[in-house]
């Protein structure tokens, strides 16, 4: 027996009272909604609500009768309707009317819809006529209702809108109350007077309810444009974009307070690009912390920027200065080198006895401490070019092998007091730059060597391991402990015992190179017993 339109009506305004009392936020009291009508009179309901920007709809409540088919509903009203489907939205949205979506003409389905694919969803809904209503409550849009029937009853949409925009009106000014309620107290606590004491940029925002509760002179300056209290978050969402972070680029963005609302934790500092009007961006660092009330629920959040454009210029400059001088300097140090190997040799075959000697002695020193400038130079080359991902490689096809049994033993094959041990155990090529994967050959060996008590053996090998070829430098030093493992990986970190010569280039130069050719770095240590390096590369196809 079908309901009479006044009796369900007075049932659908009475139980939104009900729902009105025990809903946070409008968003609750949506989806709620939709589930009654449903239960009441629909054949499935969608109800979205306007957020951010002026004519942007989210989605806030889907329901179907048949349990199944609610993720369909939620397909179909996923990013439908905007603003782009000017028919629906200027019938609805702005002159504010019902319009009657059709239903089974396939032809007029699409263009309403705006694809056949939601055109079929809404024929596979199972439902004879679609009602769009507007939310609106004293002029203000608040949403739009979408009620879909089995049969073909008409003023069901217009009679649910008309209480469900009370309710909506109603929960949104209590919202906008608790956020009010929140501001007084935090007032009385001075929180103004701290938070426009502070130079960084500060905002408080109310949660659930996302609307700013206090933002500081320091925040309106470095975003250039006043924060409305009481007004949405969400509103100036559009402000911010992600930085250029390699370690996280695979995430989907999302802003620090909002992520410390959703997850009750800190959120510790990350860069964002704040955009001006003129298109252009700097860069700020932000944190964002969440507060609780007495009883421990969150209440709200506090994000503090702080604009970090110098430091990222300076950072800039530092990057170009140790590049152009690293540059400047190679030239002279291969001269030196040339020259002392070059009167070295021309001495040994010209004088013999003890002056012959320690000229030999001489030029052997000057010999080896312009290579350690050499490789010095090389690495701060290196180091700024992949701070500022210009690492440019000149790959050519090799064998790892090969490489090490040809250039270690010359730079390390006379030492007295230390021993270097080649074991090859894979004749695999592979395609890299040569001169880059010497250069971090170079300097694992070299750290091996410094950290290996006198006596003691480095043992370099190259294996297969799956598609890859792998290099292991093995030393006989006193090992890393795992604390400081990832540490060794950063520019110009040093250990806490590290007494050796170096700026702490070495393997963040290695970690760089063996990355930017798809490699794989790691480190395997045992403390007292020594440490193992390997680095990894993809192995040459046959045909390449």
């Amino acid at each position: 027996m079908k309901m009479p339109e006044a009796d369900w009506i007075t049932l659908f305004s009475a139980r939104l009272l009900e729902l009105l009392g025990s809903s946070e936020t409008s968003s609750e009291l949506a989806s709620a909604s939709a589930r009654l009508l449903v239960y009441l009179k629909a054949e499935w309901c969608c109800i979205w609500l306007t957020r951010g920007s002026p004519g942007e709809l989210e989605l806030a409540g889907a329901q179907h009768r048949e349990a199944g088919k609610r993720v369909l509903v939620e397909r179909l009203a996923t990013g439908w309707p905007t603003k782009g489907d000017s028919a629906i939205w200027h019938e609805v949205m702005d002159r504010q009317q019902l319009l009657a979506v059709p239903v089974h003409d396939s032809f007029q389905a699409r263009e309403v819809f705006g694809s056949e694919d939601r055109g079929r969803i809404a024929r596979d809904l199972g439902a004879s006529s679609i009602t769009l209503a507007p939310l609106v409550y004293r002029g203000e849009v608040l949403g739009m209702l979408a009620v879909a029937l089995a049969g073909t009853e008409d003023g069901v949409a217009a009679g649910a809108s008309r209480p469900l925009s009370t309710a909506l009106f109603n929960i949104q000014q209590v919202s906008r109350s608790r956020a009010a309620s929140l501001q007084h107290t935090l007032s009385a606590l001075r929180l103004q007077t701290i938070v426009d004491s502070m130079p960084q940029g500060v905002i408080v925002a109310s949660v659930p309810e996302g609307l700013v509760v206090a933002a500081n002179r320091s925040l309106t300056q470095l975003l250039g444009r006043e924060i409305e209290i009481a007004a949405p978050l969400s509103r100036y969402s559009d402000l911010f974009e992600p930085a250029a972070m390699p370690d996280i680029s695979h995430l989907p963005f999302e802003l620090p307070w909002v992520q410390a609302a959703r997850t009750g934790h800190a959120v510790p500092a990350r860069e964002m690009i704040v955009k001006r009007a003129d298109a252009s961006g700097f860069t700020v660092s932000c944190s964002a912390t969440p507060f609780a009330d007495e009883r421990g629920n969150t209440i709200g959040v506090v994000a503090v920027l702080q604009d970090v454009s110098d430091r990222k210029e300076f950072e800039r400059e530092r990057q170009d200065l140790i590049g152009m001088v690293s540059h400047e300097l190679k030239t002279p140090l291969t001269s030196l080198k040339s020259s002392a190997q070059l009167l070295r040799r021309r001495a040994k075959g010209r004088n013999t006895g003890p002056i012959a000697d320690d000229l030999d002695e001489i030029l052997e020193i000057i010999e080896r401490q312009t290579y350690r400038l050499s490789r010095l130079a090389n690495d701060m080359v290196a180091y700024s070019s992949a701070r500022t991902g210009a690492l440019e490689l000149e790959p050519t096809r090799f064998y790892l092998s090969s490489l090490a049994s040809e250039v270690l033993p010359g730079v390390w094959g006379s030492t007295d007091d230390r021993k270097l041990e080649i074991a090859v155990r894979s004749e695999a090529p592979v395609v890299a730059d040569r001169q880059l994967i010497e250069q971090a050959l170079v300097n694992l060996v070299s750290n091996a060597f410094k950290v290996t008590h006198p006596g003691g053996t480095v043992v370099v090998s190259v294996f297969e391991e799956g598609g890859s070829v792998v290099v292991s430098v093995r030393d006989e030093g006193p090992g890393v402990p795992a604390k400081s493992a990832e540490q060794l990986f950063k520019g110009f970190y040093r250990g806490p015992s590290q007494r050796h010569e170096g700026m702490g280039l070495g393997l963040y130069v290695v970690r760089s190179i063996v990355e930017a050719h798809d490699g794989k770095i790691w480190l395997e240590s045992t403390p007292g017993k020594g440490t193992t390096f390997f680095f990894s590369l993809p192995r040459a196809d046959n045909g390449r």
